[in-house]
């Protein structure tokens, strides 16, 4: 009879044993996807400042925009128009005070109207 009970108790301790390390695995994932959920976002902001303002992203931008000048200087005034919309949402969100040639901070401070 004791050794009944004993086995029993074995195979008790043994199953609840495999659904404390199961819970323990599943709630550690849980947590881990909620921790990246959260720093995740901010590590990711961090990082596209990060680029934002790097040398290859500016030095990109800038030719960016002198190839948008030349083609501005020639162009008609309905091409000009959609020009000048393209920019404004290509260029919103870059910073102006990143260019070193003060013709174009002139010409991209026209273009945003800001």
């Amino acid at each position: 009879m004791k050794t009944a009970f004993g086995i029993i108790g074995c195979i008790l301790g043994l199953v609840v044993l495999i659904i404390l390390g199961m819970s323990l695995t599943f709630g550690g994932r849980f947590f881990s996807l909620e921790m990246n959920k959260f720093f995740g976002t901010k590590e990711q902001d961090v990082k596209r400042e990060i680029f934002e303002q790097s040398q290859s992203y500016v030095h990109g931008m800038s030719q960016e925009l002198g190839k948008y000048y030349a083609e501005y200087q020639g162009a008609t005034q309905e091409d000009r128009e959609a020009m000048k919309a393209v920019i404004q949402v290509r260029f919103s969100a870059f910073d102006s005070s990143n260019l070193t040639s003060p013709e174009m901070k002139t010409f991209l401070t026209n273009m945003r109207g800001f």
